[in-house]
């Protein structure tokens, strides 16, 4: 559903916006104008991934306030979260639902695709949200499912925190996993080794302390 933005024009203004229309660059005068205000505010962004970031939180506010009572988390992905945007990306959105939501995800979905469809059509972009329970995120992410686990890894919150969570875990695991190697090599008498893998195990430690802040370290 779209929001009606009041506004005033002056004179000068609407005759230009109805010769706009009468030469059928526009069907409408509300065309017109949401393709000025989209134009005008993606001048304005640093970027073209700055634009769509924002759209992105636009959509997720939007989502909330008609889902609030099952939506547990809201995640950007894709390029809009790697920063890698072109003309033709799109704003790839993942809602998790609470496990005990009590309706179809496949309705949930629908009604997503319909609050954000609006803001899609004001902004000129393309908003693609895909639905799924959270327990079901969790279970695939742990078999190592790909579309999780690039989610995970490079995705952006916009609501609540399960990334930060799996980051944390995931760097953490792999601290223990170093550390206990270079336990071994220290046995061994590898000395140079032992040092190699307690600074990436101190190193796992670092990235899991930036993940609780939402900063995605860069790999080494």
């Amino acid at each position: 559903m779209a929001l009606p933005i009041p506004t005033k024009l002056e004179e000068p203004l609407i005759k230009a916006l109805d010769r706009l229309v009468e030469d059928g660059l526009y069907q409408s005068r509300s065309e017109a104008i949401r393709d000025s205000v989209r134009r005008l505010v993606e001048r304005s962004c640093i970027s073209r991934t700055r634009f769509l970031r924002i759209i992105a939180e636009i959509a997720a506010q939007t989502i909330l306030i008609k889902y609030k009572d099952i939506a547990t988390d809201i995640i950007v992905y894709g390029s809009v979260a790697s920063g890698q945007t072109s003309e033709d990306s799109d704003v790839d959105i993942l809602v998790l639902v609470s496990t005990e939501v009590h309706r179809s995800i496949s309705q949930v979905e629908i009604g997503v695709h319909e609050v954000t469809y609006p803001i899609a059509l004001a902004s000129g972009t393309v908003i693609t949200p895909i639905v799924l329970e959270r327990g079901r995120f969790l279970e695939l992410y742990r078999k190592g499912e790909h579309f999780t686990s690039e989610v995970a890894e490079k995705g952006t919150s916009l609501h609540e925190e399960i990334l930060n969570e799996l980051r944390d875990r995931e760097y953490l695991r792999k601290a223990e996993a170093r550390l206990e190697a270079a336990r071994e090599l220290l046995r061994s008498d590898r000395y140079e080794d032992t040092t190699s893998r307690a600074y990436y195990c101190i190193l796992c430690c670092a990235r899991a302390a930036l993940a609780t802040k939402d900063c995605i370290p860069r790999d080494t």
